[in-house]
């Protein structure tokens, strides 16, 4: 695994303002605080919790790349990290893996760097490991997010109603999905 000031220089996929690569040890610090902070941990599936031991377990398992893939999301000019994401539960006998993401700082939302990053993954996905199909779970009063999915292509499979609970009351859970031909047809727009 890569260490500290050789992260950054470290990059496996890029886009126009975006560069993502696998996670560091030395990432290990940052990852912990914003796993546990009450405004991202609303919107990720990990509710309880995390401790040192659980992200360090996290960055080994997304690092060995078998089930689970994980990114650092990278602003491409100053190589600061800004937010995570993956590919999870990837099967390659039916092809297909859920995706998650996040970028930390509320001021770096809304501007596209979200949909690159995902953008980027999901030529991943589809071109170099040859998936079939891609899907999300997103909270149901998660509008901006839901925006950026649907503005990438992403097609509204159905909701699971009041399939999590959090902030006190029951909240739907959205299942979108991208197949691999919708992604190339949309690509050659």
């Amino acid at each position: 695994m890569v260490e500290a000031d050789d992260a950054k220089k470290v990059v496996f996929l890029r886009g126009p303002r975006v560069t993502l690569r696998p996670f560091a040890l030395a990432d290990l610090p940052t990852l912990l605080v914003w796993v546990n902070e009450p405004e991202i941990r609303r919107f990720i599936t990990r509710p309880l919790p995390v401790n040192e031991a659980q992200e360090r377990e996290f960055i080994e398992k997304t690092s060995a790349g078998r089930e689970s893939l994980g990114f650092a999301i990278c602003d491409r000019s100053t190589q600061e990290m800004i937010g995570c994401c993956g590919l999870h539960g990837v099967s390659w006998t039916s092809r297909h893996a859920e995706m998650g993401i996040f970028l930390a700082d509320p001021a770096r939302r809304g501007g596209g760097l979200g949909s690159e990053a995902f953008s980027a993954l999901l030529d991943y996905a589809f071109d170099s490991l040859g998936l079939h199909r891609c899907w999300l779970r997103v909270y149901a009063d998660n509008a901006h997010a839901i925006r950026c999915y649907e503005r990438l292509g992403f097609v509204r499979e159905g909701v699971d109603r009041e399939a999590h609970f959090g902030g006190g009351v029951f909240i739907d859970v959205v299942r979108y999905s991208m197949l691999d031909r919708e992604w190339r047809s949309r690509r050659s727009e």
